[in-house]
């Protein structure tokens, strides 16, 4: 999955402080790449720090976003996606 590459970036940027304990992982679904863009847009809104991880291998084509651990208020920028289960 591409998000292991977003995840890697983001803690090299030092998006994830070191003091805090291990984060949650949540996985929302995106339909298209233009729909990932838009959550983009979004989270940069709400004022939510992430990082798009675009794709070397296939035009630098943006695959995964992930964004710096989130608590309290901030939760409340995902509540119109959709979390991946098992069964996707």
């Amino acid at each position: 999955m591409q998000i292991g590459h977003a995840t890697l970036e983001i803690g090299r940027q030092g998006y994830v402080p070191q003091d805090i304990p291990t984060p949650n992982f949540v996985l929302c679904k995106a339909s298209s790449e233009e729909e990932l863009l838009r959550i983009a847009v979004r989270l940069e809104g709400e004022g939510v720090r992430h990082f798009l991880f675009s794709e070397p291998d296939i035009d630098n084509q943006p695959t995964a976003l992930v964004t710096e651990p989130v608590y309290g208020e901030q939760r409340r920028a995902f509540r119109r996606y959709k979390c991946l289960t098992e069964n996707d």
